[in-house]
């Protein structure tokens, strides 16, 4: 009975202090995140673009052309004149909607697949593509669609 009291209290000690540490360090990286996101948003709002789908979860898949390459989490926005994504990481991919030709759904993109996963996959201009993973890839498709034949 005495073993179990002092493993049990050394596993309350340990919870106590480990909770002491990680409580301020979780609010510290959540106000973090508040003001990155929000300083995004602010940038999007100073664009004086319209906002047609506003600021979402997505994930970045890379480019076959001039983007970036690194893949990413994060966030994106398609506005009148741009589709921008940031990655939570700091990295932005901005697509302009005058080099946006074309826009599909695929399983596959850049030789990668993500388990049974569709990309939307952006055509740009330059002759490269853009894919994302986005959580309504209908509105995405339509959305991306219906801006690129207005602006170009």
């Amino acid at each position: 009975m005495g073993v179990a009291l002092l493993v049990l209290g050394i596993l309350v000690v340990t919870a106590a202090g480990v909770a002491a540490v990680l409580i301020p360090l979780v609010g510290r990286w959540r106000r973090a995140a508040d003001e990155f996101w929000a300083a995004f948003d602010e940038e999007v709002a100073r664009s004086g673009a319209v906002v047609v789908i506003p600021r979402s979860a997505g994930v970045y898949r890379g480019s076959t052309g001039s983007f970036p390459q690194v893949k990413g989490n994060g966030s994106m926005v398609l506005t009148t004149d741009r589709l921008l994504f940031r990655k939570a990481t700091g990295g932005q991919v901005e697509v302009p909607v005058a080099d946006i030709v074309g826009v599909d759904t695929a399983k596959s993109f850049a030789g990668a697949r993500v388990g049974g996963q569709t990309h939307l996959v952006v055509h740009t201009a330059t002759g490269g593509d853009v894919g994302f993973f986005v959580d309504d890839l209908d509105r995405w498709t339509e959305a991306v669609r219906r801006v690129a034949s207005a602006g170009g």
